[in-house]
């Protein structure tokens, strides 16, 4: 029994050697084509229960000209970038909703980092760890919608939209605060915690599937022309669930019989 989960754990070092610590890291590609996306099923995960709000994901536009979806649960909240300005909107329960500016802009050929968030009284806008605007034109809980969650277009009215061009990596959504100040951005992957209701690291397409790594496994598909290609930004490098696999099997061996 042990020759053979060591012959696996062989196996599985060759394998990652290729696949991760070789540095393989890979990001959503979009080329505005409006119905190309990744698309996740509904879940209250992502808009009943959220109670705390974090969106945040790092964004490389092909151009700076449109409106460019990066994150949508329509009629509860989207991030998106209009003519690079990030912006967001929010949809509280019983509520319109408009969009509210960062006054930044994330550029056309450059890796940026944004993010949201929400407590149900103000919604705060960060660029690259930097505090940019806040808002508390709406407040109360979320909406709650059977919309999909979108990143890299919106549907309304049937109607698909916003379709953005370039590249997206390391989406996340928590059910926390996760910033309510200047920050330092993540030097490598996030990891999920119990806040994490969403994380897409778009390393891999497995069985059809982009893995949501939070608990509530919230597997996402690529729709059409959207593919993954290979980027070099350190900050999305994912290096930690490998040694943890590997921790585990050799775990298994040693226990085994």
């Amino acid at each position: 029994m042990k020759r053979l989960l060591f012959f696996w754990l062989i196996v599985m070092i060759i394998s990652l050697s290729h696949n991760v610590e070789a540095g393989i890291n890979r990001a959503l590609k979009l080329d505005g084509d409006p119905d190309s996306a990744m698309e996740a099923p509904d879940h209250p995960s992502l808009d009943a229960n959220l109670d705390n709000m974090t969106v945040e994901a790092w964004v490389n536009p092909d151009n700076d000209a449109g409106e460019r979806m990066i994150v949508n649960k329509e009629d509860v909240y989207e991030i998106a970038l209009v003519d690079s300005i990030f912006k967001t909107a929010i949809q509280a329960a019983g509520q319109g909703w408009d969009w509210i500016s960062s006054d930044g802009a994330a550029r056309a050929g450059k890796w940026t980092h944004v993010a949201i968030t929400y407590d149900e009284k103000e919604t705060r806008l960060y660029i690259n760890g930097e505090f940019m605007a806040e808002s508390a034109a709406w407040s109360g809980k979320l909406n709650d919608s059977p919309d999909t969650f979108k990143v890299g277009r919106r549907t309304r009215g049937g109607d698909t939209h916003s379709a953005y061009s370039g590249l997206i990596d390391e989406v996340r959504v928590s059910n926390a605060i996760r910033y309510d100040k200047d920050f330092e951005v993540q030097k490598g992957a996030f990891e999920p915690d119990g806040d994490t209701v969403a994380l897409y690291h778009f390393d891999a397409e497995v069985s059809g599937k982009i893995e949501d790594y939070s608990k509530y496994g919230n597997d996402g598909k690529l729709v059409k022309k959207a593919e993954l290609e290979e980027i070099n930004l350190p900050n999305t490098l994912l290096a930690v669930y490998p040694k943890n696999k590997l921790a585990a099997i050799w775990g298994k061996i040693k226990s085994a019989p």
